[in-house]
């Protein structure tokens, strides 16, 4: 049997930054092992366990952009695409999408099983007043999220974008402009995350599939958006909430 784990983001940042894997072996016991630059394998109650990784929907400038800054200013390594991703992972008996999200407004920490997703791909690299008009999310997707009922987190609405929505993406930084996005994207979404959408179009109606995600900064808020020099999610709630989805997406690999 096979559960096949797909993490949103850097492995530098899960692996390296957040001590991940470290933190759910000392709480669990259950040892990852590294078998190249974004996988990671283990075995838990019989079930073999695959962790990959994936950064941005597609690849697009939006893609190349990060992938430059990620590679020369944090020397991060930068994953294929969720599309690409999701084509290369052969057979399993069950996915679990982990990943971080930006919530328009609540609280930093807290986890979401969302079943309702749309998708917000920016042609510019920068967002400024006159695109902010016509910000409109489509390609609405559903599907049975199997966590719903079997962890702790909330329902909410999910809006994928290709673009980190954070001050250093608004024309001159400005920070009121993010809160103006936060508010308009508040009618169609409740959270901005990167990967989902492409997990889910792949996986929906093929194995049982989970879904969370743990805020990690707060548009609305400007203390709380997304900043590389203040970025300091809480490493055990990470831990606890990727251990509590892992448990209960085992429980559905019969």
């Amino acid at each position: 049997m096979k559960l096949t784990i797909i993490i949103g983001g850097s492995i530098d940042f899960y692996h390296n930054y957040m001590n991940l894997f470290k933190l759910v072996e000392k709480k669990e016991g259950w040892a990852f092992r590294r078998i190249n630059f974004e996988r990671f394998v283990a075995r838990v109650k019989n079930v073999d366990i695959d962790v990959r990784f994936c950064w941005n929907p597609t690849r697009d400038k939006a893609y190349e952009k990060l992938k430059r800054s990620a590679e020369d200013k944090m020397k991060f390594i930068v994953h294929d695409p969720a599309d690409e991703l999701v084509k290369k992972i052969g057979k399993t008996d069950a996915v679990l999408f982990f990943g971080s999200c930006g919530a328009f407004l609540g609280k930093k920490g807290e986890v979401y099983v969302p079943q309702i997703f749309n998708e917000l791909l920016f042609k510019k690299l920068i967002i400024d007043k006159a695109l902010l008009k016509k910000l409109k999310p489509k390609g609405k997707i559903s599907f049975n999220n199997h966590l719903r009922g079997k962890m702790v987190g909330k329902d909410c609405r999910v809006i994928i974008s290709n673009l980190t929505l954070s001050p250093d993406n608004m024309k001159d930084k400005n920070k009121d402009l993010l809160i103006e996005v936060a508010k308009k994207l508040s009618d169609y979404g409740d959270v901005v995350e990167k990967e989902s959408y492409q997990i889910v179009k792949g996986f929906k109606d093929k194995c049982p599939l989970g879904v969370v995600m743990v805020v990690s900064d707060v548009l609305s808020v400007k203390k709380h958006m997304m900043d590389q020099k203040h970025f300091k999610p809480n490493k055990n709630n990470l831990a606890r909430v990727f251990i509590q989805s892992v448990k209960a997406m085992l429980g559905e690999i019969k």
